[in-house]
C-alpha cells in the first residue's frame, strides 16, 4: 500500500502543525508546519507514546515548512524524550531530520548537542537524502520496510 497525503492525521480535520503518516509502520513521516500551539504538542508527544508501544519505528521527520518555535514548546518535547529515553533508546531504528532553513537547522542541531537524541539520527537539507540513511538503519537491525524506502517518501512527502 502507499501512503498518500489522504493518509496524514487529521486531514478532515481543523489545521495542526504537527501531522503524521504512520500507515508503512515501521515507517513514520512527521511533517512540522508553522507554530505548533500547545495542543499540538500533547498530541504529538501522545502519538510518539503509541507509536513506541508498538515497537521498532524509524522516522523522518519533514520540518521542511517549521516557524521557529516557542522555548516552552521545546522544552516540553525535551522533557518528554528524558522521560522517555530508555524506551526511545530501545525501539527507535533511527531518524532523519529535514531542515532547509539554515537558521533552524542551526538551533535544531544546537539542542541536539544539549540534549542528545538517545539513537541514531541524521540531519539533511532535503528529502532526496532521507532515504538512503533510512534504509540504513533498517538494515542494520535486519528490518525489511512494507514497501521500497524512496518511494514511500516520495509519496508521504509530496
Amino acid at each position: 500500500m502507499i501512503p498518500h497525503r489522504a493518509n496524514i492525521s487529521q486531514a478532515s480535520e481543523p489545521r495542526h502543525a504537527i501531522s503524521w503518516d504512520d500507515s508503512a509502520a515501521p515507517l513514520v513521516y512527521y511533517r512540522f508546519e508553522g507554530l505548533a500551539t500547545d495542543q499540538d504538542v500533547e498530541r504529538y508527544l501522545a502519538h510518539l507514546d503509541q507509536t513506541f508501544a508498538r515497537g521498532p519505528v524509524a522516522m523522518l521527520f519533514d520540518a521542511r515548512r517549521i516557524g521557529m518555535q516557542p522555548p516552552a514548546l521545546l522544552r516540553r518535547q525535551g522533557y518528554w524524550l528524558k522521560a522517555n529515553q530508555d524506551r526511545v533508546r530501545e525501539r527507535a531504528l533511527g531518524s532523519v531530520f529535514v531542515f532547509d532553513n539554515p537558521a533552524v537547522s542551526f538551533m535544531m542541531t544546537a539542542i541536539f548537542v544539549v540534549a542528545p537524541i538517545p539513537h541514531d539520527y541524521q540531519c539533511v537539507a532535503s528529502l532526496r537524502h532521507a532515504a538512503p540513511a533510512l534504509d540504513r538503519y533498517l538494515s542494520q537491525h535486519g528490518v525489511t520496510p512494507p514497501m521500497p524506502v524512496a518511494q514511500w517518501v516520495h509519496a508521504v512527502a509530496s
